[in-house]
């Protein structure tokens, strides 16, 4: 059986409400990875190639997007990031 595994990056310029989804070429959620409070600086969040069941997903084009939210007074720093992977089997 292969597993694979996805590294991704990103670094956080304040303390955010982060969201981190993966999506199929439909636009069908297919796992939130992160869904929580994380303080500033880099962090690295590993996706092993499974769904929200567990199972593992099969070949194909999947999209990740990550949304960080900050609110602070008067200053919004909302951050949207959108990257495509290949799952190849």
């Amino acid at each position: 059986m292969f597993n694979p595994v996805t590294k991704i990056k990103y670094t956080l310029k304040y303390d955010s409400k982060v969201t981190l989804r993966v999506y199929n070429i439909l636009g069908q959620l297919i796992k939130e990875i992160v869904n929580s409070f994380e303080s500033k600086g880099f962090k690295e969040i590993i996706w092993n190639g499974t769904n929200e069941f567990g199972n593992q997903v099969s070949t194909g084009v999947y999209f990740y997007k990550l949304t960080a939210r900050h609110n602070a007074g008067s200053l919004t720093g909302d951050f949207v990031d959108q990257k495509k992977l290949v799952i190849i089997r």
